[in-house]
């Protein structure tokens, strides 16, 4: 409906055949706009009863158990693991990744590849909070940036035995609308490795989803929850076309009386509606370079020892 004329409805002159309707009022419009974003939270609401209910199995140890002694970067080049170099050993338990408490192993590598701290020569580091027997300790760690992503790795994995978890679904909500913010905020930060290629659109969305059902079915509704709140606090975002725009410019109307002059709403919507899309087919391009990878029709990208 955004996409649509909605000159007619919104005050654009000479439609007489809608003269005699009543006017809009700021809660209708509010209603209208926020029931997108409310119907996505209610799906990942229900999602996430059934992964509360059925259990998803989960890596919860945060413990090393291995840390790599090389790995291989972004450029094709062995390098020494950075962890290995800083001083981490098996056995660790990170409680910490730049100061933010981690719980699970996702946490840690979230942490990790959405890090933005550098040292005073530009390079990217990361601040590794552990406890070693009885003593906690904090360790500097200069990661290496893997795969054609640029992603940081330390070059450390788990045990990898996966544990079944009970979450409730208010905690997982939070959880993930943390990782979604999280991740916007790493855009926004000059220090992050995070780029906007490193998104996803509509055909990464769908093969990570295929990606996920291939581990289980408990995996794939876990990433179709996530989804539904990312593109409920998308929507949200106060930009014309989206719902939060819609939103925003209601408010200012309501608070000043004044209405923006209906040719400059329609030119805001059409140029955020050619950034919107050209934003889709830019990442796009990147999906189905993934794609391809995942299906051998292009050369995989060097990966890590380590970090999976």
């Amino acid at each position: 409906p955004q996409l649509a004329d909605m000159g007619k409805t919104e005050g654009a002159e000479g439609n007489e055949e809608f003269s005699n309707l009543p006017p809009i009022t700021y809660a209708d419009k509010m209603i209208v706009s926020v029931a997108g974003p409310a119907f996505n939270l209610i799906l990942a609401l229900f999602l996430s009863m059934i992964l509360w209910i059925g259990g998803r199995e989960v890596v919860v140890s945060t413990q090393i158990a291995v840390v790599a002694e090389s790995i291989v970067n972004s450029q094709g080049d062995t390098v020494i693991g950075p962890a290995s170099s800083a001083g981490l050993q098996v056995g660790d338990v990170i409680t910490a990744i730049d100061g933010d408490p981690v719980k699970g192993w996702n946490e840690v590598r979230t942490a990790i590849v959405m890090g933005s701290l550098r040292d005073s020569q530009g390079n990217p580091i990361c601040v590794v909070s552990i406890l070693r027997g009885m003593e906690l300790m904090k360790i500097t760690v200069s990661p290496a940036l893997i795969h054609d992503e640029g992603f940081r790795a330390l070059g450390i994995a788990p045990d990898n035995i996966r544990v079944g978890v009970h979450q409730n679904p208010i905690d997982q909500l939070q959880t993930m609308a943390k990782v979604t913010a999280t991740t916007f905020l790493a855009l926004l930060d000059k220090g992050s490795d995070v780029k906007m290629r490193n998104l996803s659109g509509p055909v990464g969305i769908v093969h990570g989803l295929s990606k996920m059902a291939e581990y289980g079915i408990m995996d794939a509704i876990w990433f179709a929850a996530l989804i539904n709140v990312n593109l409920a606090m998308i929507n949200l975002i106060p930009i014309p076309v989206l719902d939060g725009g819609h939103m925003f410019f209601a408010t200012i109307r309501k608070v000043t009386g004044l209405n923006m002059p209906y040719r400059m709403k329609v030119t805001g919507h059409l140029c955020f509606v050619v950034l919107i899309l050209g934003f889709v087919f830019y990442v796009s391009f990147f999906d189905i370079s993934r794609v391809g990878e995942a299906a051998g029709l292009i050369e995989d990208a060097p990966t890590v020892q380590a970090d999976k």
